[in-house]
């Protein structure tokens, strides 16, 4: 681990999509799922990064349908399988507020704001002009845009319209794995 804080890179995850199969509303033990390749790209990403952080919008506390300590054991179910693999996640970060079109209000954590991603920054000292983001939604990239990180990637097999918000642009990809051969192949050319 490089030990200058103005250098600390961080590979940001979304949860639910990202780390786990998203059903919606995910909370239940009995549903947890690793997406395909998770495993693979944090143990990729552990040794080019200074840390790995979870940044997740998680509404369903804010509509009551689960708990903040139900998001924190479903944490820790990732969290042991991880572990088991000599794996970790140093934080899980996470905005349980509406949607601003339910409430009419407007939180800065929840994506696509940035609050969450400049949290961690402040937290570990982060250099987000050196940090990348994997979503699986517009919003994801919307935040990583806002918070000026590195890069960002999209997992979709959606058709997406443009891949480029101004001057951010972002790579559109149909799986984890292939995150890591792209990534691999910017580190050889």
């Amino acid at each position: 681990m490089k030990t200058d804080k103005f250098y600390k890179k961080a590979l940001f995850l979304d949860r639910d999509g990202i780390i786990n199969e998203d059903f919606g509303y995910v909370y239940e033990s009995n549903k947890f799922k690793l997406v395909d390749g998770i495993i693979e790209l944090i143990a990729y990403f552990t040794s080019i990064v200074d840390h790995i952080i979870v940044i997740s919008n998680q509404s369903g506390i804010g509509r009551g349908f689960y708990t903040h300590r139900d998001w924190e054991n479903f944490n820790k179910q990732i969290e042991k399988v991880l572990m088991s693999r000599s794996l970790k996640i140093d934080a899980f970060y996470c905005c349980p507020h509406l949607p601003k079109s339910l409430t009419g209000e407007e939180c800065i954590c929840r994506k696509p704001n940035p609050g969450m991603l400049l949290l961690a920054k402040n937290d570990f000292s982060i250099n987000l002009k050196k940090s990348i983001l994997v979503g699986d939604k517009i919003s994801d990239i919307q935040a990583a845009h806002c918070a000026g990180l590195l890069k960002a990637y999209l997992l979709t097999k959606k058709k997406i319209k443009s891949n480029k918000f101004d001057d951010f642009n972002f790579r559109i990809v149909k799986s984890l794995k292939e995150i890591i051969k792209i990534e691999n192949i910017n580190l050889i050319g």
